[in-house]
């Protein structure tokens, strides 16, 4: 038996080590510092006009670095502060905050609804006669959050139809359901 110079060694396995830095959730990587709590936030109106602003407060407890945010499924930035979004389309938005944590994905997700501004027609119907009461005024309202309510000044009638009116100026507020802004015609 021949001996081939082979004597008792230990074999130490191959190992590198990495180092990563500005990686985002988004990133291959999974996000190592993190904390499993699951992220809220906060919206100060679910139901907007087109052009308004929707302020979005972090409410997390935790300072968790893997925080990222998404609107319908797209990520945005910034990526755990808080944030204000204006919406110039209308429709309805699911704004979404979530975490990473080794392979435990937690989100939070709201639905933000954007009305189109709403926009007034008017017609009228004049006295039969001078002094008569049978004046008439209709208003038809596009677009904005249904339903609607209706304010004639001075009459005070509140619905789209103002009837039995002498001749004279009429002013009538409508307001939606919360989104837009009143108009007066």
């Amino acid at each position: 038996m021949s001996n081939l110079g082979w004597k008792d060694h230990s074999v130490v396995p191959y190992s590198h080590a990495l180092s990563v830095s500005n990686v985002n959730p988004t990133d291959d990587f999974v996000c190592a510092s993190c904390s499993a709590v699951v992220p809220s936030f906060t919206v100060s109106r679910s139901n907007v006009c087109v052009g308004d602003s929707v302020k979005i407060t972090n409410t997390t407890p935790a300072n968790d670095p893997c925080l990222e945010w998404f609107i319908n499924g797209s990520p945005i930035n910034p990526q755990k502060n808080d944030t204000t979004i204006t919406y110039n389309t209308p429709g309805t938005y699911t704004i979404s905050l979530q975490t990473t944590c080794g392979t435990t994905v937690l989100v939070t997700s709201q639905t933000i609804h954007v009305w189109p501004q709403f926009s007034i027609t008017a017609s009228t119907n004049s006295v039969s006669c001078y002094g008569g009461t049978n004046g008439s005024a209709t208003v038809n309202i596009s677009g904005g959050m249904p339903p609607y309510s209706y304010l004639w000044k001075p009459s005070a009638q509140t619905g789209s139809v103002l009837t039995g009116v002498p001749m004279g100026p009429y002013t009538v507020t409508v307001n939606d359901a919360g989104a837009c802004d009143s108009t007066r015609v």
